[in-house]
C-alpha cells in the first residue's frame, strides 16, 4: 500500500502535489492511502495509521510524501506496528539513508570529505582551511550559497561562524547536527538515481533542474551497488554530479520516501512497478 499526503486544508483529498503519483499507483492496481503529513510530523500518528488500517489490512506499506523527523518517524512506525501493519523502511533504516551520518561511511570513496557534529562549535576545527560546504544532517541552504552555505576558507574562523549563524537562522530547526563537506568544484546538473532492494532502477532530472536531460555518463551505476547494499533501506535515492576532472560523485543520499520525483508518467511507473515487486 502507498500512502500519500493529505491536502493539509482539505482531508479527504490528496496533496495535490502526489496526484498524478497516486493515479499512476492505483493504474498499477496499488491500493493507497491518504494521512496527515502534519500530525505525524506534530507526532500525533493515531489518526493517519487508522486511515491506513481502514483503506486494507495486514499489507506492506510504503510512504510517499513530505520529509519526516526521524524521531517523528519512529512514532509513526510504532503505531503502524500495534495496528499489525509493516512499514518497508523501518524507522532505522530512514534515519541512516536520510541522515548524512548514517550513509557517508559506506559512500566515503565516492564522495567529498565530510564532518559531523551537533554543534557547529565541535564541526569547525576538523579542517585547518580551504573551501568548505555548510549543511545539516538533511539539507543546506544552497539557495542562500554565499550567506548561508559556502565558506571559501574554513581557516577564518569569524567568517565561517557567521555564515553557520546564518545557516541556523534560516533552517530554523537544525536537523540532526552540523556537516562540513569538503569543496568540490561540480559541473554540469544533478542527477537522482533511484534504487530498490539494492538495484539501480532509474534515473531522473534533479528536481532543482527539472527540464534537464540526464546524461548517458549515468548509465552504468553498478559501482555504487556494494554501498547502497550496505544500508539497511530497501528504497534509496543517489543525487549525483560531475566533477571537473571527470569523475561521478556522490552529492547525497536520501530515503526514496520522501525523494522528490518528476511528475511524469513514464518515470513513475518505472519506479512504482519496482516498488510492487519489492513488496510482493
Amino acid at each position: 500500500m502507498l500512502v500519500f499526503p493529505s491536502d493539509p486544508v482539505f482531508e479527504r483529498r490528496i496533496d495535490p502535489v502526489f496526484a498524478v503519483e497516486r493515479s499512476v499507483a492505483r493504474e498499477l492496481g496499488l491500493s493507497t492511502a491518504l494521512i496527515s503529513h502534519d500530525e505525524i510530523e506534530a507526532g500525533n500518528p493515531d489518526a493517519s495509521v487508522d486511515a491506513i488500517r481502514n483503506a486494507g489490512s495486514s499489507q506492506k506499506v510504503v510512504y510517499r510524501g513530505w520529509m519526516i523527523e526521524p524521531s517523528n518517524y519512529l512514532k509513526f512506525e510504532e503505531k503502524l506496528l500495534s495496528a499489525g501493519l509493516d512499514l518497508l523502511t523501518s524507522s532505522a533504516a530512514y534515519r541512516e539513508a536520510h541522515q548524512l551520518p548514517g550513509w557517508y561511511s559506506a559512500f566515503e570513496d565516492f564522495t567529498p570529505e565530510s564532518a559531523y557534529a551537533a554543534t557547529f562549535e565541535e564541526v569547525e576545527g576538523y579542517f585547518a582551511q580551504g573551501p568548505v560546504i555548510l549543511k545539516d544532517f538533511t539539507k543546506s541552504m544552497k539557495h542562500y550559497w554565499n550567506e548561508a552555505c559556502f565558506i571559501p576558507d574554513i581557516g577564518e574562523r569569524a567568517h565561517a561562524r557567521r555564515v553557520a549563524a546564518q545557516f541556523t537562522e534560516l533552517r530554523g530547526a537544525v536537523s540532526g547536527g552540523y556537516v562540513l563537506r569538503r569543496f568540490e568544484n561540480f559541473v554540469g546538473t544533478e542527477v537522482r538515481s533511484w534504487w530498490v532492494e539494492g538495484k539501480h532502477v532509474l534515473n531522473t532530472p534533479h528536481p532543482d533542474t527539472p527540464n534537464e536531460a540526464v546524461d548517458d555518463v549515468y548509465t552504468d551505476l553498478g559501482f555504487l551497488g556494494e554501498a547502497v547494499n550496505t544500508l539497511q533501506s530497501r528504497f534509496v535515492t543517489v543525487d549525483l554530479s560531475l566533477r571537473s576532472d571527470g569523475a561521478v560523485r556522490v552529492v547525497e543520499v536520501g530515503d526514496g520516501q520522501v525523494s522528490d520525483i518528476p511528475r511524469d508518467e513514464g518515470s513513475l511507473t518505472v519506479l512504482l512497478s519496482a516498488l510492487q515487486k519489492a513488496t510482493q
